[in-house]
């Protein structure tokens, strides 16, 4: 796998599709208090991994956009991320 692409300071950069896709989300979830806890569920298990966040490689994420909506540029719409965080919602009460 390549090396993530590194800014002037050495950081690394974040995906610009995942900084979309979290912006989405926040505007979806900020219209519809009743998904804010499934909305901070979905965000904590986003790859948390042994601490830390284990974010999706911006080539993958690009493929997976490419593959739903037809150009690596894709997001899903606000009503597509709050029917998701719905039916999440509806899956936890359901593994209770």
């Amino acid at each position: 796998m390549a090396p993530r692409p590194r800014t002037r300071a050495g950081t690394r950069r974040r995906p610009r599709a995942l900084a979309r896709l979290l912006a989405a989300g926040a505007v979806a979830v900020a219209g519809h208090p009743s998904l804010w806890p499934a909305g901070s569920r979905q965000l904590l298990r986003l790859g948390r991994q042994r601490g830390r966040f284990a974010l999706p490689s911006g080539a993958y994420l690009g493929w997976r956009l490419e593959t739903a909506y037809g150009a690596r540029e894709g997001t899903p719409t606000i009503d597509e991320l709050a029917a998701w965080l719905a039916w999440c919602k509806r899956l936890d009460r359901a593994a209770r």
